[in-house]
């Protein structure tokens, strides 16, 4: 806030880690822990300024689903009045491995469209968000 000036820093959308559903970038991929640091970290950046937009879980496919539901369940039960939901959404398909070399398809426009409606209806299950 003091390099940008706090009028401009409250207007960037805050992720609290990034994919954490994976076990190299989350030790274990363990959810409830995410939760709690999601939990507390969202607290202390409303305390410093109840304008700035904090999200979640910013996690990427595979047991995205699981838990885009379970964070929503998370932040239900604790009151937690999360500002967005993220999923970061690839467009290819896992890579298959020639010798050192990973070679990736596009997946279809069709199956990327159909996961993400398959989040959008998890995210209307719960009307406050």
């Amino acid at each position: 806030m003091e390099r940008y000036g706090r009028d401009e820093v409250i207007q960037w959308p805050i992720e609290v880690w990034n994919e954490p559903n994976l076990s190299g970038f989350w030790e274990n991929a363990d959810m409830e822990d995410y939760f709690k640091l999601f939990h507390c970290t969202f607290e202390e950046i409303k305390k410093v300024d109840s304008r700035f937009r904090v999200g979640g879980p910013a996690v990427c496919g595979g047991t995205d689903e699981k838990w885009i539901r379970a964070f929503l369940e998370y932040c239900h039960e604790h009151s937690i009045a999360v500002d967005f939901i993220t999923r970061h959404h690839y467009t290819i398909e896992q890579p298959s491995y020639e010798g050192y070399y990973a070679y990736s398809e596009f997946m279809k426009a069709e199956d990327g469209f159909s996961n993400l409606q398959t989040r959008r209806e998890i995210i209307d299950n719960f009307p406050e968000y």
